[in-house]
C-alpha cells in the first residue's frame, strides 16, 4: 500500500511578514577626550568593555594587561596623588625609603625585645626549676642531696650575675661622677677665662693710644680667645660624654 503524500503546510504567524523586532540597543556614553595617561587608558578599556554585548563589537586588537602595564598604571597613580599633594617623585621615593629604613630598625628592635624576652625566660624558669627543686628536698624526696647542690649552684650563679650587673652600674656612676668634675672645673676655667677676656678687653681700650703696649695686648687676647675657643670645645665634649653616660647608667 503506497503511503500517501502529505503536503507540506505553511503555518503564518502573526507579523510573520515583518522581520523580527530588534531589541532596543544600550544607550552608550558620550566619548570624552581621548585619555592621556595610563590610567585614564585604563578606565577607558574597562568602560569600553562593559559595553560590549556582542561578538562583533570587540576590538580587532585587545590589549594584554602585563606586568609593565600595571606598573605604569601604578606609577601613575602615584604620579597624580604626589601632584595632588604637591610631592614630586624624589621626595616620594625619599619618604618611601625612610618609612622603609624606619621599619627595618622597628623590626630591629622587635629582634632585640625578643631576645630580651628569652634571657628573661631562660632566667626565670632557672628560678622555677630551682625553686621545684627547692620543694622537693623540703619534701623529702629522693636525691635531696644532688638536688640541694644544684639549687645552690643555680642561686650562686645568679648571685654572681647580679653582683657583676652591679658592679657595672657602680664603674658607669664613678664615670658619671668623674665626668661631672671635669664638667664643673671646665665650667670654672671658662668663667675665669671670660673675666680675663672681659680685663683684657678693658686694658685694650685703655691702652689704644700706647702703641706697641696695645699690639701687645690684641695679640694676649687672640690668644685668650683660641684658649676660649678650645674651653669650649671640651666643655661640649664633657657635655656629650655626660649624656652618654646617663644613657648607658
Amino acid at each position: 500500500m503506497a503511503r500517501r503524500e502529505q503536503g507540506t503546510r505553511s503555518i503564518k504567524l502573526p507579523g510573520g511578514g515583518m522581520s523580527p523586532q530588534q531589541p532596543p540597543q544600550r544607550q552608550q556614553r558620550p566619548a570624552g577626550p581621548p585619555p592621556s595617561d595610563d590610567v585614564g587608558r585604563a578606565m577607558a578599556d574597562l568602560d569600553a568593555s562593559a559595553q560590549i554585548r556582542d561578538r562583533s563589537q570587540l576590538p580587532s586588537k585587545v590589549k594584554v594587561i602585563t606586568p609593565q602595564v600595571i606598573m605604569n598604571i601604578v606609577q601613575g597613580v602615584t604620579d597624580k596623588f604626589g601632584m595632588d599633594a604637591g610631592i614630586d617623585r624624589e621626595e616620594f621615593n625619599q619618604l618611601v625609603m625612610q618609612q622603609t629604613q624606619m621599619e627595618m630598625r622597628l623590626a630591629q628592635a622587635h629582634d632585640k625585645v625578643e631576645t630580651y624576652k628569652g634571657e628573661y625566660k631562660k632566667v626565670y624558669d632557672a628560678y622555677q626549676q630551682a625553686q621545684q627543686l627547692l620543694q622537693q628536698a623540703q619534701a623529702g624526696n629522693a636525691g635531696n642531696e644532688q638536688f640541694i647542690d644544684q639549687y645552690e649552684s643555680q642561686i650562686a650563679e645568679l648571685q654572681q650575675r647580679n653582683a657583676q650587673a652591679v658592679d657595672t652600674y657602680m664603674d658607669l656612676q664613678q664615670q658619671l661622677d668623674n665626668i661631672s668634675e671635669q664638667y664643673g672645673a671646665l665650667e670654672a676655667a671658662l668663667t675665669q677665662r671670660d673675666e680675663d677676656y672681659a680685663q683684657l678687653e678693658q686694658q685694650l681700650i685703655e691702652a689704644q693710644q700706647g702703641g706697641a703696649a696695645a699690639d701687645a695686648a690684641q695679640d694676649e687676647v687672640e690668644q685668650l680667645r683660641q684658649q676660649l675657643a678650645t674651653m669650649e670645645q671640651q666643655l661640649v665634649d664633657m657635655e656629650n660624654a655626660s649624656a652618654e653616660a646617663s644613657e648607658g647608667v
